[in-house]
């Protein structure tokens, strides 16, 4: 996906603070453990909503409630859907797995 941000960027020069950061955190290599972007480009990943809102909101934003995240979201059109999975651990025993994932992002 591509977007254009910052000075010099070809585009819209009128993109939303919220969206050029959502943006950069998803897209940073370095957030990818909680945060990412689905294989088909389409939506984003949120894999521990708690170490998230710990660890990557305050980096980017004034904050670390996912609350607040979420209702920016959905200020932004985007759809927020809480999916469970089980997945096994590396030890072979399952763990039980809350995947967030928006859906219909404007990015």
């Amino acid at each position: 996906m591509d977007l254009a941000v910052g000075p010099g960027a070809a585009g819209p020069s009128n993109v939303p603070a919220f969206l050029t950061k959502l943006w950069t955190l998803v897209s940073d290599p370095d957030t990818d453990a909680l945060i990412c972007w689905s294989p088909s480009g389409n939506s984003f990943h949120v894999f521990d909503q708690g170490q998230f809102a710990k660890e990557v909101l305050p980096k980017y934003f004034k904050h670390n409630n996912m609350a607040s995240f979420v209702r920016q979201l959905n200020m932004s059109h985007s759809v927020p859907d809480l999916t469970g999975a089980v997945e096994p651990d590396p030890g072979g025993e399952e763990k039980d797995v809350r995947l967030w994932e928006c859906l219909h992002c404007p990015l």
